[in-house]
């Protein structure tokens, strides 16, 4: 697979793969195919390539329940 380097470095990528979509959010590549697979996050597709909104991305982890914490004493 070749390597994706845009023309212009400040033009930010409106879409990623599922390895780089695991590296941007800190999810791992599983939970983002069971998120796909219920229909939680869009997945579109080229060909054979699964492709993820960059955008999408976002709103998921934005739409993410917010963590609690217990105290400790």
């Amino acid at each position: 697979m070749a390597n994706f380097e845009p023309t212009n470095p400040e033009t930010p990528a409106i879409s990623v793969d599922f390895n780089e979509a695991a590296r941007l959010t800190g999810l791992s590549r599983a939970r983002l195919y069971e998120a796909a697979a219920s229909g939680l996050l869009p997945v579109r597709k080229s060909g054979r390539r699964s492709l993820l909104l960059v955008d999408d991305l976002k709103a998921f982890i934005q739409n993410l329940p917010k963590g609690r914490f217990k105290k400790v004493a």
